[in-house]
């Protein structure tokens, strides 16, 4: 397999070794639904060191990225080749045990939250193998506005467009995620005071993966 190389697939995150709780966790691998059989993304779960590698090639490969926050929480993702196959994968994950209380039920807020992904692009194949174009580790802050009366969650930052929708319940959301054009899933866990979140998708040529970590905005 080919990857030609837009920026360094050299970066790992570890944010805070800390050991998380053993609550709330809504993190579940789900089938892939590849739009390609060269382009495939889903949820999958994390290791016990909170990283996601199996069933990926260590050439092309990223480093796997875990961020965690001081309590324990956060998500997981990683993208790469696929072990034993044809094409590439990108995989997130919410960590196992992330305890976080259950969210209001009335009224909105905003949260600052953190994000990174992977991406894959122009996934094609060649007379050598599969071929994508990939990029170092993409970063960057997004706001996100909660209306807990209409069990909303939104937020936009540059090419990643967040569309959640709270459960009826309890803390954990769902929804969708663009990034680049290109539809995805999310799945997430939000509270008063917290909200975090892991996504995916695929196209018929691109792949990424990621999350999110925050925490309520101060007062505007």
């Amino acid at each position: 397999m080919t990857m030609r190389q837009t920026g360094l697939l050299l970066f790992a995150t570890f944010l805070c070794g800390c050991t998380s709780s053993d609550t709330n966790h809504s993190g579940t691998d789900t089938p892939i639904v590849p739009e390609s059989d060269l382009a495939q993304s889903g949820f999958k779960s994390p290791d016990a060191d909170g990283l996601i590698t199996e069933g990926l090639s260590t050439s092309p490969f990223n480093p796997p990225v875990m961020q965690m926050d001081a309590d324990g929480n956060g998500y997981a993702h990683s993208i790469g080749a696929i072990l034993d196959g044809e094409g590439f994968v990108a995989y997130a994950a919410l960590l196992p045990g992330n305890g976080i209380a259950d969210r209001p039920t009335t009224g909105s807020a905003q949260y600052d939250a953190n994000y990174s992904l992977y991406e894959f692009t122009n996934i094609t194949e060649t007379d050598t193998g599969p071929s994508a174009d990939g990029d170092s580790l993409i970063d960057g802050a997004i706001t996100l506005s909660v209306d807990f009366d209409d069990r909303t969650l939104s937020g936009r930052d540059g090419e990643l467009v967040v569309n959640g929708v709270l459960a009826g319940a309890g803390n954990d959301f769902g929804g969708s995620v663009t990034w680049g054009g290109v539809e995805g899933e999310l799945q997430g866990l939000i509270s008063p005071d917290n909200v975090i979140g892991a996504f995916h998708g695929n196209s018929e040529d691109a792949i990424f993966a990621g999350g999110f970590l925050g925490e309520k905005a101060e007062t505007r």
